[in-house]
């Protein structure tokens, strides 16, 4: 049999006493909790010493073991090798990292650091409260934030340790060096804690390679506890304070011992179940009264990060709540357009009145509060080797030209890819772009999920689940709740919406958005199809759907002739022409009085018949059956708007005056629109309409029929 080796790094051997009772000799070593059955290597060996670097080596039947023994700096250097300085604020990226601009994101840094000063300073406070979620949309400024927190608690003397997750690099975006890097900021901020660290190092070696869990408990967890069981048993927190609030001397009067620890962009931790481990582990620990450190966590509000702290009582920091003043994204993109401009090398060609001021509030309105827009635009254009007007010529009226090879915003692009992507895998992909075509046409009419569901007959639920990981390029109204809509308008207080319109750029075109993609003609024809459909109670007569206001049937009322204008603009007209989308279309013009629409949306629906005979009907007084049907409706919805009679109809008698006008011929409407307006209906119809009005003469002698001057298809 060919040997096999065996490699450990520090070996503990046991024998048994003479009385069975189990005597230990430990050289650091990993094998304390094996059976006492085991023998041990040097078993009845007398006068070994080991000293750093010492290798021994046993060898035996078919097993050779060699120990290898470290000393200090090899538990250090281990716990190095795993860490991961890239991911601190004292990495080489960390220097050029882009920071906030003095001035701005005052008001939030401000919350966050009178946090970190009271909250912090309170032994007392319970363990949850302890940690401040910092949550906000992709590209909101979240990890500058950070970085200036971690700067403002350097310089009180209050950070212990920092790590920036980043999906941007592979190291990065996991969790394995998460606890090796905490670890080793800790051995440099707490005073006393590297040796214990390296005492759990020599002995177990391979603690890296276990769970985080397993690493988090052993190299900070018990390490702190030991700070206090170190002189006295049992009194770990009495000891543990006394180190910690013992003022350094490398720290100037009056401040504390390092005890913030700053996490950014969790998130960007790849693995959903990581990031929900990390937190449990967090929790957890802040839980100990042994633990005293207080968390800063920054995160997109993904569904799994958002879920576990529900319910939890931490201090949550919604950055959207405070916004960002468009006064100050125009004076930060101000500042740097001068100073980019002064040291170009063509600064003395640049015209004086460069850039303009239409052109800098574009930008503006494009950031849609957010500097992640700005900045990117100016990292693109901050180049001496480039036209800098033709490049910023080019940003601005970036989104007219989707087929250009330069792309300015190919880091606003990746963040967007990078969240569309974490979800696609687990949706269907056909449905989540149609969801966000449908919101980018939709003119924020449809309001919530459940209106979305609604609107695209899906089943309830659906679209929640679908958008559950993009809450940080969408906002989602709280579905925990009932929704409140305002009683004057119908809308709702927090409609769902893309946080930045330059979302609506990126999924219009093909370049940047790729499977995302969809064009307007496609969308426009999908939404005008879905408003149809919930307009055939109209031509269906069928009164309990067509009269209950559903978000989606309101949507329908005001909207197909959106989308049906740019169909017949932009696309094939001959798509109207359904008999289906003609018939459920006119009933619901002529139904309009009834409901009571607004006069705006039938001065739309005029320009729209103007349109339609312009564009299909080939010659004047040779209307197409659909002009005709619009022509019929509108002039059926003006004959009941006008009457006083409409008043004491039922919605049975509208229903069958609306019948039977649209389907009178043409001969018979004309002569029953030029005379009293009901000439052409059936006899009970007739005779009761005739009732209704003689009641009405009695008090005015009001015409229901059309005026000399109104539209007819003879004027047209």
């Amino acid at each position: 049999m060919q040997p096999s080796m065996l490699l450990i790094d520090d070996i503990q051997m046991r024998t048994h006493a003479a009385h069975g009772a189990e005597n230990e000799y430990t050289s650091t070593g990993v094998w304390s909790a094996e059976p006492a059955s085991r023998v041990g290597v040097l078993e009845a060996a007398q006068h070994v010493s080991l000293r750093d670097n010492s290798r021994v080596i046993a060898e035996g039947g078919d097993n050779v073991v060699t120990n290898h023994y470290h000393g200090k700096s090899d538990a250090l250097a281990i716990l190095r090798a795993h860490a991961r300085i890239e991911a601190t604020h004292e990495s080489e990226t960390a220097a050029y990292a882009p920071r906030c601009k003095p001035g701005t994101r005052k008001s939030v840094l401000e919350d966050i650091m009178s946090w970190t000063t009271t909250r912090a300073a309170d032994a007392s406070a319970p363990p949850q409260l302890r940690l401040l979620w910092l949550s906000g949309p992709v590209g909101g400024g979240k990890t500058c934030i950070q970085r200036e927190v971690v700067e403002c608690c350097k310089k009180q003397g209050s950070l212990a340790a920092s790590y920036f997750f980043s999906a941007r690099r592979a190291d990065l975006d996991n969790a394995p060096p998460f606890v090796p890097t905490i670890v080793l900021q800790l051995c440099n901020t707490v005073p006393k804690f590297q040796g214990q660290v390296e005492e759990e190092i020599k002995a177990d070696p391979f603690i890296f390679d276990k769970s985080m869990e397993i690493q988090f408990e052993r190299l900070i967890t018990r390490p702190l506890e030991q700070l206090g069981t170190k002189k006295k048993k049992n009194k770990s927190m009495k000891a543990l304070k006394s180190i910690l609030n013992r003022k350094s001397p490398f720290l100037s009067k009056g401040r504390a011992m390092p005890r913030i620890i700053v996490i950014d962009g969790l998130d960007e931790c790849r693995n959903n179940k990581d990031q929900v481990r990390i937190i449990d582990m967090l929790i957890s620990a802040l839980a100990r009264s042994s633990f005293p450190f207080h968390i800063v966590l920054a995160s997109r509000p993904e569904y799994d990060i958002r879920t576990k702290f529900d319910g939890l009582e931490i201090h949550h920091i919604k950055l959207e709540d405070y916004g960002c003043a468009d006064a100050d994204i125009e004076l930060y993109l101000v500042d740097c357009l001068f100073h980019i401009r002064k040291r170009h090398p063509s600064a003395s060609t640049i015209p004086s009145n460069w850039p303009s001021i239409e052109d800098v509030r574009k930008i503006v309105d494009k950031a849609s509060g957010q500097f992640i827009y700005a900045s990117t635009l100016i990292t693109f254009i901050d180049n001496p080797r480039r036209d800098l007007v033709k490049m910023f010529k080019l940003a601005v009226d970036f989104h007219l030209s989707p087929y250009s090879t330069i792309n300015p915003f190919s880091e606003l692009d990746f963040l967007y890819a990078l969240s569309l992507e974490s979800t696609s895998s687990d949706v269907d992909t056909t449905m989540l772009k149609t969801l966000l075509h449908g919101i980018v046409v939709g003119g924020g009419k449809l309001e919530t999920t459940q209106d979305l569901d609604e609107f695209f007959r899906l089943e309830p639920g659906t679209s929640a689940t679908i958008f559950c990981d993009l809450h940080s390029i969408i906002r989602i109204p709280n579905t925990g709740s009932k929704i409140t809509r305002h009683e004057d308008s119908g809308t709702t207080a927090d409609p769902i919406r893309f946080y930045h319109k330059s979302l609506e750029d990126y999924l219009l075109s093909p370049t940047r958005a790729g499977k995302f993609h969809q064009t307007l003609l496609a969308t426009h024809q999908q939404m005008f199809s879905l408003c149809v459909h919930h307009l055939l109670p109209w031509s269906l007569f069928n009164f309990d759907n067509m009269f209950f206001y559903r978000p989606a049937v309101t949507y329908a009322t005001s909207s197909w002739i959106i989308h049906a204008s740019y169909l017949l603009e932009n696309g094939d007209p001959k798509k109207l022409l359904c008999s289906e989308e003609a018939n459920s279309i006119s009933y619901h013009i002529a139904f309009r009085p009834y409901v009571g629409e607004s006069d705006p949306t039938f001065g739309k629906v005029v320009r729209f018949q103007s349109s339609i005979h312009e564009t299909l009907c080939a010659e004047p007084g040779g209307c197409i059956s659909l002009c005709e049907m619009f022509l019929r409706a509108s002039e059926i919805s003006k004959t009941l708007s006008l009457s006083k009679m409409r008043e004491d109809l039922n919605k049975w008698d509208v229903a069958k005056y609306v019948e039977e006008s649209m389907s009178a011929s043409h001969e018979d409407w004309r002569i029953s629109c030029s005379g009293d307006g009901i000439s052409h209906l059936s006899q009970p119809l007739k005779s009761h309409c005739e009732s209704l009005m003689n009641r009405v003469v009695d008090d005015s002698n009001i015409d229901i029929g059309p005026t000399a001057t109104e539209t007819t298809a003879g004027d047209w």
